[in-house]
Order: C-alpha cells, then sequence, then structure tokens
C-alpha cells in the first residue's frame, strides 16, 4: 500500500490560502535580512488570481515591509476594475499614484544621449549608427522605445 494513498487533497481555496501565506512569510524574511523592492510591470495583464495574491500580500497587519513599484497603461484602468480598486487605495502615506507621461523630443534626446553617450550623433548620416544603438537599447531587459 502506498504512503500517499491516504492523504487527502486540500481544496483549493486551502492550497491558494497556504500559498499566499508561504510567499507572505518569505517576503517578511527576506525584508528581515535586507531592503527589498518588488517591481511589477503592465500590471493591466494581471488577473483575479494576481490581484487577490497582492492585497493579500499588503494587508495590515504584518504586511512585509516593502516597497512596490508597479506600472500600467493609463488608459486601461476604466476598463479593469482591479486597477480601479488598487488606485483607489492610493493618496495616503504608505501609498502612492505616479504619473509618468510621454518624454518631449527635446527630452528623448537627452535620454539617449546619457545612454549612448557624448558621441553620439542623430544626424541623418549616422541613422546606421544609432539604428545598431537603437537595436541595442530595445534588447534591453526593461524596454526602452524612442521614437524620433
Amino acid at each position: 500500500m502506498r504512503r500517499n494513498a491516504n492523504r487527502e487533497i486540500p481544496d483549493p481555496f486551502s492550497l491558494r490560502r497556504k500559498a499566499f501565506a508561504a510567499l507572505r512569510e518569505l517576503l517578511g524574511r527576506i525584508c528581515d535580512r535586507q531592503p527589498l523592492v518588488l517591481y511589477i510591470d503592465d500590471l493591466q495583464w494581471s488577473d483575479a488570481d494576481s490581484t487577490s495574491l497582492l492585497e493579500d500580500l499588503l494587508r495590515p497587519p504584518d504586511s512585509p515591509p516593502l516597497l512596490l513599484l508597479s506600472s500600467f497603461r493609463s488608459e486601461d484602468v476604466q476598463s479593469k476594475p482591479f486597477l480601479e480598486a488598487l488606485l483607489e487605495k492610493t493618496g495616503n502615506q504608505s501609498c502612492r499614484e505616479v504619473l509618468v507621461g510621454a518624454l518631449s523630443k527635446s527630452e528623448s534626446y537627452t535620454l539617449l544621449h546619457d545612454l549612448l553617450g557624448s558621441s553620439a550623433s542623430f544626424s541623418s548620416r549616422s541613422r546606421t549608427q544609432f539604428s545598431v544603438k537603437r537595436a541595442e537599447i530595445l534588447s534591453c531587459s526593461n524596454s526602452l522605445l524612442v521614437t524620433l
């Protein structure tokens, strides 16, 4: 007779609650050792389970003392109720919303100059060199797209 034959499989909600608690404890222990920043990009693509996990993770008391940064498309807020619900909780000491708009053409050039170095030229004769550098920027782990 197999050992695990008598084990009962927990219901999905109980299993989910245990997983959420385990993640909360893990992040809490990491925070005990060092500061922790949790970054979530494209939050507009999250689902109900992801939202539940975030809410459970951040609920008081004893939520891990971490910095959560997330980004999402502002045009998606009205079509995503969970984003609206999360934003309703902003505007206090522990939760803030920071709106980031598009860069102007001048700001884009400054950013590219800072990233590519002072030798970067944006004239028409250096388009090939610029395209190669731009491709290098686009292949980095963080998405950066500047259209000139």
